[in-house]
């Protein structure tokens, strides 16, 4: 790799020190749904390749979230940020062709990386970001909804990370993940009733997660796996129940979500110049999540009065695979590179047929993703774009109390730019431990 000369250093370590608090505080990020309630795609950059990033962006700052051990495989210092944009769209088909839409869901958020190496054996990083989301939005009142005429999940994440790199073939990081979370539910038809209720609630957990790099031919072959704990995050915010001819009465609510334990295997191959071809395998073991379930107490009142709502979700692993390529072309005179991305997969879902609902909108989805983006010949400035379809044919109940069918499709564009200066933090001076 390149480095920058020394007449070019001092700008962009200028540019980057101004513009890497402002990246960091983009926040955190995701609307593109995998299976289930997960999100893949977690920069421009594997958006392009479909999400295929375990093993690809291992030596990237977003190996933050997909591969911490690579953060001792990185160069130098290195702060990311994009801004990401999720379209989402549903239609429900219920019985005798009346169908239903449920309105489009636009979410735009963003995710943020930070990552330093130390000398050859050790490397730091924090990322923020959304593993997990999910929105629906029904029409009120329409009979089809009693389960979830709105429901919006989003969980964040901060994940600080260590790596270690005993063997200049072989990183192993570790690491914590704070969540935060927020649900906002409303549903109606509770129990045989013409009323509904309706809650708003936030809360924290923390998981942790441990990763493994293992260059096993260099430049032939990266092979990399992560792991994330589950964690149960407890909820709490306000809730009401609405009932004709009863007012209704503030309530605290409660509500306990869990996320699950995830496992993701990735490939990666460099055949030739410029050309890096990846393969990623993610499991989501959703089934330790069988129900949502929320309290609504009134305050100061008998625990003989509170309102247990409960929805049983029978929930199975989930399971993803993708596949994606990013060839450079050269610039010329020197000029940097343009990567070219694209990927493809499939997704399994979590939710069997007989519990597919308007909550649970969720079936074999086909994956698309494409993209671009323009690299600096001395390595110092990145910018990339990535567009992410996911697509999930027509699938009907075999619930005979709710024999609907739907179909969905998200759209996910990132932006996003990089920053990177490869001789802060001491640099790499031994030659078998360089990146």
């Amino acid at each position: 790799m390149v480095h920058p000369s020394a007449a070019m250093r001092p700008s962009p370590r200028r540019l980057a020190i101004t513009v890497a608090a402002a990246l960091v505080g983009v926040g955190v990020a995701g609307s593109a749904h995998a299976g289930g309630w997960d999100v893949w795609v977690q920069s421009p950059a594997a958006a392009g390749m479909a999400g295929a990033g375990t093993a690809a962006r291992a030596e990237e700052p977003d190996a933050a979230y997909y591969a911490p051990a690579g953060l001792a495989m990185q160069r130098g210092f290195a702060v990311a940020g994009a801004v990401n944009t999720g379209l989402w769209s549903a239609r429900a088909q219920p019985p005798r062709d009346l169908a239903v839409d449920s309105p489009l869901q636009i979410r735009a958020l963003g995710n943020a990386y930070l990552t330093q190496r130390f000398g050859p054996y050790v490397g730091i990083g924090v990322g923020a970001y959304t593993p997990f989301a999910w929105r629906t939005d029904w029409p009120p009142g329409w009979a089809g909804a009693p389960g979830a005429e709105r429901f919006a999940l989003e969980v964040y994440g901060v994940s600080p990370a260590v790596a270690l790199r005993p063997l200049p073939w072989l990183s192993i990081g570790f690491g914590m993940t704070v969540f935060a979370a927020s649900v906002d539910w409303s549903r109606g038809n509770v129990d045989g009733t013409a009323g509904g209720v309706r809650s708003s609630t936030k809360g924290t957990g923390v998981g942790g997660h441990v990763s493994v790099v293992v260059r096993a031919v260099p430049r032939w072959l990266t092979i990399a796996a992560t792991y994330r704990s589950s964690a149960d995050l407890d909820l709490d915010g306000t809730g009401s129940i609405d009932a004709p001819g009863t007012p209704s009465i503030a309530r605290e609510a409660k509500l306990t979500l869990f996320v699950p334990h995830q496992l993701s295997v990735g490939l990666a191959t460099r055949p030739v110049a410029g050309l890096t071809v990846a393969l990623d395998a993610h499991a989501s073991f959703w089934q330790d999540a069988q129900r949502l379930q929320r309290t609504l107490h009134i305050p100061g009142g008998d625990e003989a009065d509170d309102v247990i709502d409960r929805i049983d979700l029978g929930r199975r692993p989930g399971f993803a695979v993708r596949a994606g390529a990013e060839y450079r072309v050269r610039l010329p005179r020197e000029r940097g590179a343009l990567p070219l991305r694209l990927g493809v997969g499939v997704d399994t879902t979590p939710v069997k047929r007989g519990w597919l609902t308007p909550l649970q909108i969720d079936g074999l989805r086909a994956v698309v993703g494409a993209g671009l983006g323009y690299a600096a010949d001395s390595g110092w400035l990145s910018v990339d774009a990535g567009y992410t379809a996911e697509i999930m044919p027509a699938r009907t109940s075999s619930n005979p109390l709710s024999p609907l069918g739907f179909e969905a499709v998200t759209h996910f564009v990132s932006i996003g730019i990089t920053l990177r200066l490869v001789d802060v933090g001491g640099g790499v001076r031994v030659p078998e431990y360089k990146h």
